[in-house]
């Protein structure tokens, strides 16, 4: 994988998150938003995502991130989280729109390690 060999195995020790090509599986012991925000806040820490990055669309007038909690018409985003100083997470998703959200992040970062 373009990430590294260890982006799984670091993953997984860091934050409960096991991720390979077919799969996601979050930790039992916490909620599918805060594993969400893990992941964030893991790819920012680990250098795949930076603010200058931001904002990251999730739809045709949402983003995922952004460096305020609204969304591209300024609407403000639903039960945002900041992840990290002046970095803005949507909540506002079901379990399954969230591993959606989590894979969507992942071929985000391979396409820009490349």
């Amino acid at each position: 994988m373009t990430l590294g060999n260890n982006f799984h195995q670091k993953l997984e020790k860091e934050t409960g998150i096991s991720m390979d090509e077919d799969s996601i599986d979050l930790p039992k012991e916490q909620t599918a938003t805060d594993s969400l925000a893990d992941y964030v806040k893991f790819l920012f820490e680990e250098g795949h995502l930076s603010k200058d990055e931001l904002p990251i669309e999730s739809g045709w007038t949402r983003y995922l991130l952004n460096t305020e909690p609204v969304h591209t018409e300024g609407d403000e985003m639903t039960r945002p989280k900041e992840v990290l100083p002046g970095v803005f997470l949507e909540r506002n998703y079901n379990r399954e729109g969230i591993i959606r959200k989590m894979r969507f992040l992942h071929r985000f970062v391979e396409e820009e390690s490349k």
